[in-house]
């Protein structure tokens, strides 16, 4: 059972500041602008995109682009609409990128493990502060709940601070830490062809969905929630006429099992 899909809002032209250009920047429409974002920073940075009515979000009667809307959201959810980020911070948009890049997959990869007593849930992007530290945090999660709590939470984080850096994590392990490759290139200024900037993100997803799977069984068995995923135990017992088989774990990156547990949320 899937929970957590934000339920879209109507698309209402509510309160947004003049179009900037004269079409809808959305790819392939044609359509002109009627509004532009209205986002805009501390520092009186303001998103210049413009847009059709069919392409824009109304989040508190204010128009906004799909991914300004998605960082109103997480800020009024947290009750936070006082911090914004800069403009330029791409601590937000990262996260969702990535998570929306490995969706499907990592969808998939948590269903394989429910039990008939939890539910699976999708959080939208969340932004979390912690007090002690002052960090500004930008995360997508996927979890499964049980009416103990959370059972097991997969999260995709970028602090703001260091916005370049993609977090992955299952419950308290560390599952991946890592600079995207297109963000590297950009940064160190270099250019790179079509093909290999798309040879490049398809090995980095490929590479964060391997870290994870070994990390969400590593995970399960360390918290005793192990549960064989569904395709296994099938062929297992066909195979093996039912017995069990012995559960091994291949983890490919280093785990910090050793590290103090801290509870899942």
């Amino acid at each position: 059972m899937r929970l957590g899909r934000r339920q879209q809002e109507p698309q209402v032209l509510a309160s947004g500041p003049p179009a900037r250009s004269p079409q809808c920047m959305r790819s392939e429409c044609r359509t002109p602008a009627v509004t532009g974002c209205s986002y805009g920073d501390r520092r009186g940075g303001s998103c210049d995109t413009s847009w059709c009515q069919e392409h824009v979000e109304v989040v508190a009667n204010l128009v906004y682009c799909n991914r300004h809307a998605g960082v109103s959201r997480a800020l009024i959810a947290a009750g936070a609409t006082g911090h914004i980020p800069a403009i330029d911070n791409r601590a937000p948009s990262l996260v969702q990128w990535i998570a929306n890049a490995v969706e499907d997959r990592v969808s998939n990869l948590l269903q394989e493990y429910q039990t008939t007593e939890q539910q699976f849930i999708v959080d939208p992007l969340a932004y979390v502060r912690n007090s002690t530290t002052g960090y500004h945090r930008w995360e997508r999660s996927w979890k499964l709940v049980s009416y103990q709590g959370v059972d097991v939470k997969i999260a995709i984080e970028v602090d703001e601070q260091r916005d370049g850096l993609m977090v992955a994590r299952v419950g308290h392990i560390l599952a991946m830490r890592a600079i995207p490759p297109w963000i590297d290139h950009r940064a160190e200024g270099h250019r790179v062809s079509v093909e290999q900037d798309a040879a490049e993100r398809l090995e980095f997803y490929s590479q964060l969905l391997r870290r994870l799977r070994a990390t969400v069984e590593a995970y399960l068995q360390e918290m005793g929630l192990y549960v064989r995923p569904a395709t296994q135990a099938a062929a297992a017992t066909t195979k093996g006429h039912g017995r069990r088989a012995k559960q091994v774990v291949d983890v490919e990156a280093p785990l910090a099992m050793k590290s103090a547990r801290r509870t899942s949320s």
